[in-house]
């Protein structure tokens, strides 16, 4: 009678780990391409310039035009 090679060493069989193996092969090459795509953004981001207080401004214009029309609304009443 011949035993593995595994039951002989009482390890796992080597089909499941070339199998697990696999897989972890196989997501890790499907995680590339969202890397690379990020470390671009990275590089795209770091090279714009900053740009700070935008949202303020849009809403103080807003607010401005908003106050105007109310204004002419009750103007024209």
């Amino acid at each position: 009678m011949t035993k593995k090679l595994e039951e002989i060493l009482n390890l796992p069989e080597s089909k499941k780990i070339v199998k697990q193996e696999e897989k972890k092969q196989a997501k890790a090459e499907m995680a590339a391409p969202f890397m690379r795509d990020i470390s671009e953004y990275d590089k795209i981001s770091a090279a714009l310039p900053q740009v700070k207080g935008l949202g303020d401004l849009g809403d103080s214009e807003l607010d401005e035009l908003a106050k105007k029309a109310t204004e002419a609304y009750d103007r024209s009443l």
